[in-house]
């Protein structure tokens, strides 16, 4: 049996979060955070064009170290080095940090959802990695959704 995972709503709100890697990959969960709250790090080498500013976003230009770590609450990992994504997941684990590892579901806590928002409503859509084209286009209609909805009185 396929491994599911249980939808988890959590506040982010003032939380730390850091991001190793400032590829693209990087740059989507990124932009997927921003508009939850929380402080980000991002901590890479060098960043992608598309990386996206924010007040909320601090970059650091340089290669990540374990310190980093400190007061995060949790971390995406998005090198281009598998061995240093696992190296680093197996920090977070110690330190009892929620993780996500864009090159290897298996060292996951949880999976970055397609998301569709609107002020009020946040949905998140999940599903096997078989399926991603159409939780991209559910996603989409769901966006189109949220964005055509007007509450009747």
């Amino acid at each position: 049996m396929m491994e599911r995972y249980f939808p988890l709503y959590i506040s982010l709100q003032d939380r730390e979060v850091l991001v190793v890697g400032g590829g693209t990959v990087a740059a989507r969960r990124t932009r997927s955070l921003l508009p939850f709250g929380c402080r980000i790090t991002a901590v890479a080498p060098d960043f992608s064009p598309d990386f996206p500013d924010s007040p909320a976003l601090t970059r650091r230009v340089r290669c990540f170290e374990d310190e980093d770590l400190q007061g995060v609450f949790l971390a995406v990992i998005a090198t281009n080095d598998p061995q240093e994504n696992e190296r680093i997941a197996a920090l977070c684990t110690e330190r009892g940090i929620i993780k996500n590892v864009a090159s290897d579901m298996n060292l996951c806590d949880f999976r970055f959802p397609a998301l569709a928002l609107s002020e009020e409503m946040t949905v998140g859509l999940c599903s096997t990695e078989r399926r991603p084209t159409l939780t991209k286009q559910i996603r989409r209609k769901i966006q189109e959704f949220l964005n055509g909805y007007r509450e009747e009185n």
